[in-house]
């Protein structure tokens, strides 16, 4: 009989060999136990001044051919989020540091005015304007972590310090953005040599506002479709490129996307295609074009107790003659305990990714957490 779920200490003829299959077993016991347990927690309202937290503790073992396998626990996001509407409505800040990473610095920080009813000024460092899961909460998302083609394709880690012109229709069903960056990425405290970075956003939802995430918790009872664009440019910019793109130099960058977001009776789909060229400002170097798309799908149980979601994202460019494309596919099950305020998501993941310059094949297995305060 095989010991291969044993505990280490239990087991009566321990292998090093099984040490993962032994990982990979206790997580998905884990996560029946959790999941399993009544949660009786329950955030309070938010009123003008709220005080709010993101935590997501992960553990993840991953396998990838012919290199050591990796596992451990890990902090995804842990963050505080101070938000207050002053003025009886007339403005709106927001501070949210990131405390998980080795230390702390912001993720926000950035003062909103609301001069005309529908019209909003945002400046401070803030998301960059762009991409569908940019304008979608991270916390609200079928998976825990962004998508391959949107980690790729998306400059200045998805925020940069500027400011952002707004639109917004009557209840939430048309949105316009444009914003102005430095185009050196978060956290600058002095201005730098690179020109502006400039973006742009339209969305417009039929039958409901806009989404505020991926996930049809509140099981649709009628359909509804949103349908956005975006587009993305950058002179000179001194952003450190995506790997494969162009040499680590200064280089203009243009990109663009559009998206599709479905949802009906618990059953969602979320999708966007991305192109994106680089340009060096380095005479001889040549111009990069890429493009790249995810799709997701997920469906809520009707008991609206956990869902089960699928994710297929990839990412090329003109290196991917040599074999230089990536690409994952996840498969997951959120449980929601108290719906996204406290849930557990278990993912299966395989990816072909660029490791080094080489491109490395491998699997994983994700047990994560999240408690979402005010979010």
């Amino acid at each position: 009989m095989s010991n291969t779920c044993y505990p280490r200490a239990f087991s009566p003829h321990p292998d090093p060999r099984t040490s993962s299959a032994r990982r990979a077993c206790w997580l998905v016991l884990a996560s029946v136990l959790t999941t399993s347990l009544p949660i009786a927690a329950q955030a309070p309202d938010a009123g003008p001044f709220r005080i709010g937290a993101w935590i997501q503790p992960a553990w993840e073992i991953q396998k990838w051919d012919g290199s050591r396998d990796r596992d451990g626990a890990f902090l995804r996001r842990a963050r505080l989020d101070f938000t207050a509407t002053l003025f009886e409505g007339a403005a709106r800040i927001r501070v949210m540091p990131e405390l998980g990473r080795g230390g702390t610095e912001l993720r926000d920080a950035w003062i909103e005015v609301f001069p005309v009813d529908g019209i909003a000024m945002r400046m401070g460092q803030q998301g960059v304007p762009f991409n569908l899961q940019r304008a979608t909460s991270g916390a609200r998302q079928h998976f825990g972590d962004r998508s391959l083609a949107t980690r790729r394709f998306e400059i200045a880690g998805g925020r940069d310090i500027g400011a952002v012109f707004a639109w917004r229709g009557e209840g939430g069903r048309r949105l316009a953005q444009l914003g102005i960056f430095n185009g050196e990425g978060p956290n600058r405290r002095q201005l730098g040599p690179a020109g502006p970075l400039i973006s742009g956003r339209v969305a417009v939802g039929f039958g409901g506002p806009l989404p505020s995430g991926e996930s049809d918790l509140a099981r649709s009872e009628q359909p509804r479709l949103a349908l956005g664009a975006g587009v993305l440019t950058a002179n000179e910019s001194g952003l450190r490129p995506r790997p494969g793109f162009a040499a680590d130099d200064a280089a203009d960058w243009r990109a663009g996307t559009l998206d599709a977001d479905v949802r009906w009776q618990g059953i969602s789909l979320s999708g966007a295609w991305y192109s994106h060229r680089v340009e060096s400002i380095t005479p001889g170097t040549p111009t990069v074009d890429g493009s790249g798309w995810h799709l997701s799908g997920g469906w809520v149980v009707p008991s609206r107790r956990f869902e089960i979601a699928i994710r297929r994202s990839e990412a090329e460019w003109d290196r991917s003659t040599r074999g230089h494309a990536e690409n994952e596919t996840s498969l997951g099950v959120t449980f929601f305990h108290r719906e996204h305020a406290l849930q557990t998501r278990v993912q299966v993941v395989r990816w072909r990714m660029l490791q080094g310059g080489e491109v490395e094949r491998g699997h994983g297995l994700i047990l994560e957490h999240q408690f979402l305060l005010g979010g």
